[in-house]
């Protein structure tokens, strides 16, 4: 069995457990962030393609960067998987990750386009 030795960079989840409460709805929404760019035409365009099949509202009001970046690839499910693991998966250093509840909806996500054949 190869086990990883303390202190070797390694792939980590991106998570972070702190923001779980306000998936429940039992905490403020998070402050407006600065600096980040709205939902754009294309991000909204995957939005209302997914609309009825999955949920990514979360994703969509605290990371809408993610979901302009996701939007290209909304018709190719191979790269759509690709790019969510590569947003899920991080081997950075210093990286906070995403609340549990945008995990979920990425998780989720990557799931559905699994499931697409590809051409």
């Amino acid at each position: 069995m190869n086990k990883a030795k303390a202190g070797e960079p390694g792939l980590k989840l991106q998570t972070k457990s702190a923001p779980l409460r306000a998936s429940f709805g039992d905490a403020p929404p998070p402050p407006p962030s600065k600096g980040r760019e709205p939902l754009d035409a294309a991000g909204k365009a995957l939005m209302e393609q997914l609309a009825g099949k999955l949920c990514l509202r979360m994703t969509a009001r605290d990371f809408p960067h993610v979901i302009n970046k996701l939007a290209p690839f909304g018709y190719q499910p191979q790269r759509m998987v690709d790019c969510v693991d590569d947003l899920l998966i991080d081997d950075r250093p210093n990286r906070d990750g995403f609340p549990f509840a945008v995990v979920a909806e990425l998780s989720e996500l990557r799931a559905f386009y699994a499931r697409l054949p590809r051409y």
